[in-house]
């Protein structure tokens, strides 16, 4: 992070990014704390602490440096919304669709049948 001014912020990329993976461990270790203390396994105070609030924080700050790097980028060169929307569609939603098509038969394989009575 750079101040320029006494009110001016700039969080650079490297920065952005750091911030970006640890918000994604908060959320990812919320997630497994919660699975942990359901099937039974005490938590310590720091366990309680992520699982109740480090999915939020993680969340929070994610979004917020998404939204904050849009902002930067629309600052240094505007795109019209059709430029806008092939780039977003390009950089998230077909990676999201290959990862997803990637899945799918794995998670068929792995996923025990559901047993009826």
């Amino acid at each position: 992070m750079k101040v320029k001014k006494s009110s001016e912020l700039i969080i650079t990329k490297g920065a952005s990014d750091l911030m970006k993976v640890v918000s994604a461990l908060l959320v990812m270790f919320s997630h497994y704390y919660n699975l942990k203390a359901q099937t039974g396994y005490p938590l310590n105070p720091f366990e309680l602490c992520l699982r109740s609030q480090g999915g939020n924080i993680g969340v929070a700050v994610f979004f917020f440096l998404s939204g904050y790097g849009l902002m930067m980028s629309e600052m240094k060169s505007h795109l019209s919304a059709m430029q806008f929307l092939k780039r977003r569609i390009c950089k998230i939603y077909l990676p999201v669709l290959l990862v997803t098509a990637l899945w799918l038969p794995v998670s068929y394989k792995i996923t025990p049948p559901i047993r009826t009575l």
